[in-house]
């Protein structure tokens, strides 16, 4: 009885340490989003490479190692471990690969850098959680059929997405995050405003922050955050605002 339970709990822990995750992770290089770096699982023999935005995602099973490499970087190996397999994204940072030179004459390009030459991209994107299952999953667009032609080829995960609605359900998680995140930005910021200098009640300032919180000026304001500008900013919407509540409050006959 002792050998066939032991032999039991061998073919369970067999069993559950080669169960098949799918594992999302993210390259960085001085704090940039890598594209184009080749993330191979030794273990199982499949490879990915990061996209656009520096992401990935492999088929991975407890205890695999992976070889990440790009041209110029150091090799990178991870073994996968249940932290990886727990996490939602890993993050794998890449050095670049140090050449000893016996003799070399320095002249100082203060301009010229990876940016410059355009290797990496200005700014690392921070993603928001829809926004990296997006970028992941791929906004197919007609154009992506010239693929077919040009390079023969055709990534039909972005198709089925939009098919199956998967890409609407994104988009809408995306529109949902910006404003939540718009109107957290503007309670923690502007309430004391709203209430101090605006003399708005609670409930006038709730509703107000409610009306903003889909606006394309909102964004730019707050992307290019300047106190002042946008207490301004703040007032002309609040009239806009309020006489929209009072045309749409006003009766018919009183409006002729």
């Amino acid at each position: 009885m002792k050998h066939i339970l032991c032999f039991t709990l061998c073919l369970y822990t067999l069993f559950a340490s080669s169960q098949s995750n799918r594992l999302e992770g993210i390259i960085v290089f001085n704090n940039e989003n890598l594209e184009g770096v080749n993330i191979r699982n030794i273990s199982q023999n499949n490879s990915t490479i990061s996209n656009a935005f520096g992401l990935f995602d492999i088929q991975v099973s407890l205890g695999d190692s992976l070889s990440i490499s790009f041209l110029g970087m150091q090799d990178v190996t991870k073994i996968i471990t249940n932290k990886e397999i727990e996490s939602t994204i890993i993050k794998i940072v890449m050095y670049e690969k140090s050449i000893e030179l016996k003799e070399v004459a320095v002249t100082k390009y203060s301009s010229i850098n990876a940016v410059a030459l355009g290797i990496i991209p200005e700014e690392m994107k921070d993603f928001s959680q829809y926004e990296r299952r997006l970028a992941l999953a791929g906004d197919f667009k007609p154009i992506h059929l010239l693929d077919l032609i040009t390079k023969q080829k055709l990534q039909l995960d972005p198709i089925f997405n939009v098919i199956n609605g998967r890409t609407k359900r994104m988009k809408l998680g995306i529109s949902r995050e910006k404003e939540e995140n718009n109107f957290e930005f503007l309670a923690t910021n502007y309430t004391e405003f709203a209430s101090q200098e605006m003399k708005l009640k609670e409930e006038e300032i709730g509703l107000f922050f409610i009306y903003l919180v889909d606006s394309e000026q909102l964004e730019n304001e707050i992307k290019n955050h300047q106190k002042e500008k946008f207490k301004f900013f703040l007032m002309e919407e609040w009239n806009t605002f309020n006489n929209t509540i009072l045309e749409n409050s006003t009766p018919e006959n009183e409006k002729d």
